[in-house]
């Protein structure tokens, strides 16, 4: 309906005695009254009924008066209104200020169903079609890889232990001082090594030298040891460690009176002062 164009009466505006009521002139009615109200034959008091027509009135002016509405918290906006027209509030929600579990999204589902709100069963499960994210940690129940690889020229995907046709990387065995060679390994197959004996090459003859099988060198050799004078030897071959020295009178000598120190590199073959001379066979065996 319009606004009525007369002026609002405030009734009884003022708070007077009336001299023929003897009292106020705004009097509120008993509770039990104010609960039934007058009856077809009652007349209200005049005092009463001022009251009822000044709170009508109070109550309407204030509903006239222009007031400012206003949201806070996370609803915030404002709007003014007179009380004789519409409002409209433009209000804002402010993001991720309040907060509702999933129980109070209604049309939200475990299922796989497009365009939903996802919310887990209640084994923490839900569907879903395919799903586009960075992963982290193992797949439960994968058996193999997506796309096979190959290790060394064996394809693993796996589902099995595998067995390498090769290794990764060619390896080279090489033997090297007296005896030389090498050759290439990669695993694939068994090898040949081809060898040289290269390190130690051997003299026979009154002197000489050899080496035997087990790496031993044995070296020999005729002396003459003159009369109480010594005779040294030096080596052909020197040597790291001695193992044994022997010298074996060939003539000149009828009983024990000389003595054989080894060296590394040579020997000193002795004669007991008053010996005659003599000739002797040596023989030194040690390691190179």
């Amino acid at each position: 309906m319009p606004l009525p164009t007369e002026e609002l009466i405030i009734w009884a505006n003022t708070d007077v005695n009336l001299p023929e009521l003897a009292g106020p002139n705004k009097t509120k009615p008993i509770d039990d009254l104010i609960n039934k109200g007058w009856d077809f034959t009652e007349k209200p008091a005049a005092d009463e009924f001022n009251y009822v027509l000044n709170n009508l009135g109070m109550h309407v002016s204030y509903l006239e008066e222009s007031k400012t509405y206003t949201f806070s918290g996370d609803v915030t906006g404002t709007a003014t209104s007179t009380g004789s027209d519409d409002v409209t509030f433009n209000v804002s929600v402010t993001d991720n200020s309040h907060n509702h579990i999933s129980a109070n999204i209604s049309d939200a589902t475990s299922l796989n169903t497009p365009n939903m709100v996802v919310r887990r069963d209640d084994s923490g499960n839900f569907s879903a079609g395919t799903v586009t994210a960075s992963l982290s940690g193992n797949s439960s129940t994968a058996t193999t890889l997506q796309t096979a690889r190959t290790i060394n020229g064996t394809s693993f995907n796996g589902s099995t232990n595998i067995t390498t046709n090769s290794w990764g990387t060619a390896r080279t065995f090489a033997l090297t001082s007296a005896v030389t060679g090498s050759v290439s390994v990669d695993g694939s197959g068994n090898i040949s090594l081809a060898t040289t004996y290269t390190g130690f090459t051997k003299s026979v003859g009154v002197t000489g030298y050899q080496q035997l099988p087990s790496g031993m060198v044995e070296m020999w050799t005729t002396v003459v040891i003159p009369t109480a004078t010594p005779a040294t030897w030096t080596y052909p071959q020197t040597l790291s460690s001695v193992v044994s020295a022997v010298i074996t009178p060939i003539t000149g000598v009828t009983g024990e009176f000389y003595y054989i120190t080894a060296g590394l590199s040579s020997a000193v073959i002795d004669n007991i002062p008053g010996n005659s001379a003599f000739t002797a066979y040596v023989v030194v065996k040690g390691y190179l």
